[in-house]
Parts: C-alpha cells; sequence; structure tokens
C-alpha cells in the first residue's frame, strides 16, 4: 500500500507530501490545482518516465518518492525480491521506491 508520496520540483508543485490511509483516498481540487500531477507522480513510481518538461521551472531536477507498506502482501514482496530491489531483511521495513 502507498502510505505516503513526497513531490518536490514536479511542474507546479514546489514541494508537497501526501499521506494515504486505507481505503478509498479521493483528490480534489479546483482546475489547475495539481491533481492530475499527483497522478502522473504515482505513474513515475510504478515505471512511467519522465520528460524533462515535468522539472519545475528554474530548477535542475524533480523528486518523486513513495513510502510502501507491503507486511502483508507477499505477493509484492516476492517480485520485489525476485528483481533484487529488497533484500531478505528488508521485507519487515517500510520500502522507499524513488
Amino acid at each position: 500500500m502507498l502510505k505516503e508520496l513526497q513531490v518536490k520540483n514536479f511542474a507546479i508543485i514546489d514541494d508537497a507530501r501526501i499521506k494515504f490511509q486505507k481505503g478509498l483516498n479521493i483528490l480534489t481540487g479546483e482546475t489547475g490545482a495539481g491533481k492530475t500531477l499527483i497522478i502522473e507522480a504515482i505513474n513515475l513510481l510504478i515505471g512511467e518516465r519522465a520528460g524533462s518538461d515535468l522539472i519545475r521551472d528554474g530548477q535542475d531536477k524533480l523528486l518523486v518518492q513513495g513510502y510502501f507498506d507491503f507486511k502483508n502482501n507477499s505477493m509484492a514482496i516476492n517480485y520485489l525480491l525476485s528483481k533484487n530491489l529488497i533484500e531478505e531483511e528488508d521485507e519487515s521495513d517500510d520500502i522507499v521506491i524513488t
């Protein structure tokens, strides 16, 4: 489960942290507030490529980090282990993907 998302220098977003809860999480806001950018940031975490046009004006890089809890998801843990993305001892800790 994605517990927290941190985004820095991503298009119009200077620095934002969003904490997610179990169950339904809803993004609301006015047009142009950045809701779609949050979805795009999550897509980057799962492997989508980012163009340099997503870097905030005046900055040289962006940061997208996801903090995940896989404690009760053996399928996800086995996948991460098979891809050497985590080690056996990492299984009980929160996992950070950047």
